[in-house]
């Protein structure tokens, strides 16, 4: 009786450690992008960060990014940059950015890159006018050999995911800043 009961024991350990290892569910904080303020140029002006549009039938995600996730990020990653004078997910804005998730790559755990296509579009709310737009694409990697010791598929996908989201905001940040730069968002 003694050996079952050690047998069993041996056979659910590995089910008790996947268990451990499950990665905390992602916040909108793991997703935003800290700026220093003092690089960017500044707009007179609102902000209103329009729902994200994403057809999942194109996302092959194990996991589809969550929409609303990447919108509260989004709008958190604006706030913190200082670009407009103020940010929100209300409708009322000066100006309203469309974000939409145009690809996601399938993923596995053992996927070593997370490719993420995403198109904004930023309106003058008043003209209705495109005044700004860019596709940015990321494709972060992490070798499976290079990933930490006891990383599962999740924790890595995750990872992987952050950074993606992470580069696309950089992109867009750097991209209205060299618009309002020029004077171009109007």
């Amino acid at each position: 009786m003694k050996t079952i009961h050690t047998m069993l024991t041996w056979l659910a350990l590995p089910i008790l450690l996947i268990g451990c290892a499950t990665a905390p569910p992602m916040t909108a904080s793991d997703l935003t992008v800290h700026t220093t303020t003092a690089k960017l140029t500044k707009q007179e002006g609102s902000l209103t960060v329009a729902s994200v549009k994403s057809d999942n039938r194109s996302a092959h995600f194990r996991k589809p990014i969550d929409v609303e996730l990447f919108r509260e990020a989004l709008s958190e990653t604006l706030q913190e940059s200082g670009l407009f004078a103020s940010v929100s997910k209300e409708s009322g804005g000066d100006f309203t950015l469309e974000p939409e998730i145009i690809y996601q790559a399938p993923v596995d755990a053992y996927s070593v890159t997370v490719p993420l296509l995403v198109h904004y579009k930023l309106r003058n709310a008043r003209t209705k006018k495109v005044v700004w737009k860019k596709n940015t694409f990321s494709q972060p990697s992490i070798p499976y050999e290079k990933s930490e010791a006891g990383m599962t598929g999740e924790v890595r996908h995750n990872t992987m995911v952050r950074a993606a989201v992470r580069d696309s905001f950089n992109q867009v940040l750097d991209s209205m800043h060299a618009t309002a730069k020029k004077g171009g968002l109007q």
